[in-house]
């Protein structure tokens, strides 16, 4: 851990745990920051764009902390401008992998993935992990802005109905699924809480989310969500039996080839600074 912090006696099985968490967090934000990226042109409106850009800048702004993170506590080295892994070893939310299709998939992406790392950040504010828990509420403080986005456009399009609504729906729906998927089975982090880095699981942070996401839809089982005594839940339960723990996802494909080379600049590698 870095100087200053307090020194904390991990087994070998917890630092892998809270390093792939870190990769997860900074892989997730810098394709979400790529995605609200490519939508500063041709949004339903002007301020829609400027929107998107801002939101853009501060997920990159989060990847090089959590990467610097990586550098300092694991040795692990990810420069997204130098980055030779392949895709299927990214450990991002599945949802990312493709370009939106339109701005329904944006929004979903901004009200469930984004709000999905918010909450994984805040389970790591005020704990053990000084290099997550001292960037956590400034990083928080700007991820507020990123929902009440998210939750205005829910709404207009909710209250627009037709193909507007059907639009979202079929994007949450995909985003819900996926970003699940993110938090992993039932008790896979209990050691990372037991270790005071987190002060609640995965598991309860899913369902926090899912409860959010019925409060704000006026039909959450539109979007594959059901209610029950427990709260919240997927309609249709998600089997654990090929979840990849480094890679956080069900999924084992990856993001777009073209995505990736836009990220790291392939097309313009003469240009870079030696």
């Amino acid at each position: 851990m870095s100087e200053g912090d307090v020194k904390l006696q991990l087994d070998d099985a917890t630092r892998l745990a809270l390093q792939t968490t870190v990769i997860a967090l900074s892989d997730t934000k810098l394709l979400l920051g790529y995605h609200y990226g490519e939508w500063t042109f041709g949004p339903p409106a002007i301020e829609a764009g400027i929107a998107a850009c801002s939101m853009a800048q501060e997920e990159f702004g989060h990847t090089r902390l959590f990467n610097r993170i990586l550098k300092r506590e694991f040795d692990i080295e990810i420069d997204p401008l130098n980055d030779t892994r392949p895709p299927e070893v990214f450990a991002s939310i599945a949802f990312l992998d493709r370009a939106f299709e339109n701005w329904a998939d944006l929004v979903a992406a901004n009200l469930v993935v984004d709000q999905a790392l918010s909450l994984v950040v805040s389970a790591f504010a005020d704990q053990q992990f000084g290099p997550i828990a001292r960037i956590a509420d400034k990083m928080l403080l700007e991820e507020r802005f990123h929902y009440a986005h998210a939750e205005g456009w829910v709404r207009l399009m909710e209250e627009q109905g037709g193909a507007p609504r059907e639009a979202l729906h079929q994007s949450l729906s995909r985003a819900i699924r996926d970003t699940s998927a993110f938090f992993g089975p039932p008790g896979h982090d209990t050691a990372l809480v037991t270790a005071g880095l987190k002060h609640t699981d995965d598991d309860a942070l899913r369902q926090r989310l899912l409860g959010r996401l019925a409060k704000l839809l006026p039909e959450p089982e539109a979007v594959g969500l059901a209610g029950g005594d427990q709260g919240w839940t997927l309609a249709e339960p998600l089997s654990w039996e090929d979840w990849d723990s480094a890679r956080r996802r069900l999924d084992h494909g990856g993001p777009d080839a073209a995505i990736l080379d836009e990220l790291r600049g392939t097309k313009n590698v003469a240009f870079k600074t030696a």
